[in-house]
């Protein structure tokens, strides 16, 4: 197989793994499911990544580092406060709207006890840096946890009800409390 082509499977892996993760958590994760998705043998998926761990680790670092990419561009882009909370939350809407998944850090950390240590200091980071970014834009510490917080759970209360009203809901409210 050549680099390009592996380069593919590479990312196919993580494509199928994220999504298999976004939607049946951590322990739902088999190689097995992946491999068939993809209709390669479980050695190949073992030979990009020699165990589900190293598998999680890499996803967790490619997920945080594009959502934390999108969540620097809306937080710091010009605009009022409302504007670019809102802009914030969309980020979680989208997410959702796409394909009714959780976030990929919220779910590993419902997890957490069941995630390899170096898994659980990624979703640590994601989480802080969040918050590090939602201070920045509120210039307070616990406003920041009330949004990160308050949006994670919503993406709870969609998932559990089958319906992205709770989400819509709670991106509205966050927009009126930065009027």
């Amino acid at each position: 197989m050549g680099q390009s082509q592996d380069r593919d499977v590479h990312t196919d892996i993580l494509d199928v793994a994220e999504a298999i993760v976004r939607q049946h958590g951590f322990n739902g994760l088999h190689i097995n499911d992946v491999s068939a998705r993809l209709g390669v043998g479980g050695a190949e998926i073992l030979r990009h990544f020699p165990s589900k761990d190293d598998l999680v680790r890499v996803l967790a670092e490619r997920y945080a580092a594009r959502f934390l990419e999108q969540a620097r561009a809306v937080l710091r882009q010009p605009g009022t406060v409302s504007d670019r909370i809102a802009a914030y939350g969309e980020l979680f809407r989208n997410s959702y709207q796409d394909d009714g998944k959780m976030c990929l850090c919220g779910i590993l950390a419902a997890e957490s006890t069941d995630i390899p240590r170096p898994v659980r200091k990624i979703i640590a980071d994601f989480f802080r840096v969040n918050i590090e970014l939602l201070e920045e834009t509120t210039q307070k510490k616990q406003e920041a946890r009330l949004i990160l917080s308050s949006l994670e759970g919503a993406i709870l209360l969609a998932r559990a009800n089958e319906n992205i009203g709770p989400l819509n809901d709670v991106i509205s409210d966050l927009r009126l409390r930065y009027v």
